[in-house]
Parts: C-alpha cells; structure tokens; sequence
C-alpha cells in the first residue's frame, strides 16, 4: 500500500514539476547519461496503477544509453502510457518499443484506440 501512494505521488509529481517550471519560467533541462529501458519500466510502473498487471508490453534492448533530462524524459513516456490506456479498449494491449541507431533513440507506443481526431493532431503539443 505504501509502495503504491509512493509510485502515485511519484506520477502527480511528474505531472506538477513541469508546469511549475515552466509557468516560473524557468525550465532548464538536467541532461545527463541514462537508461532509457530503466526509465520506461519506472514509467510503465507509475502509469498501471489502475490498469491489469500484463496490459504494457515493452520491447527493447537490455540497455539503452542516451543522454537526457531523465524525469523531463519519464513525464513524457508515462503521458503517452496514460494517453494509451486511458483511450484504448481496457482488453487490448498497449505495447511500448524502444530501439536505436546512428540518428538516435525512438520511443513508440502503439495502442489500438481512436486516435488523435484529424482536426486536433495540429494543436498535440502546444502547452
């Protein structure tokens, strides 16, 4: 019971420092080396708290070394995972794919919801 109030306080903190930041106007990014397949399973994690253990798949590499603002990094992939599961039918699954090559990292999280409307797709990352 602790662990999980820890992993939800963990999420709504993911959620709450950005914007603090960013309505301060002060948001510089900590870059730094980390394991983008560690920080994914911590995002899954905080982001199943109400969703059947199994529902998120991931697929990756052992490791994945990049360099990055690692709770900047975590808040996005655990938006997506929350966007997927809250969107998609409860019985389907919602996988997350990790790779890279010489241009860089992908992150793609592939669920079978509705989508973003066509008309909305303009304004997915205006803060």
């Amino acid at each position: 019971m602790l662990e999980r109030t820890r992993d939800e306080l963990r999420g709504l903190a993911e959620l709450v420092d950005p914007l603090l930041r960013w309505s301060a106007g002060v948001s510089p990014l900590r870059w730094r080396e980390v394991d983008l397949v560690r920080l994914t399973h911590e995002a899954v994690t905080s982001s199943q708290l109400d969703v059947p253990t199994g529902r998120v798949a991931i697929e990756c590499p052992p490791q994945l070394w990049l360099t990055a603002d690692a709770d900047e990094l975590r808040a996005a992939i655990s938006n997506l995972l929350r966007n997927a599961l809250t969107y998609s039918p409860a019985s389907k699954p919602v996988t997350v794919s990790l790779a890279i090559d010489e241009t860089g990292a992908t992150i793609s999280v592939k669920d079978e919801g509705p989508g973003v409307p066509v008309a909305e797709r303009t304004a997915i990352f205006d803060p």
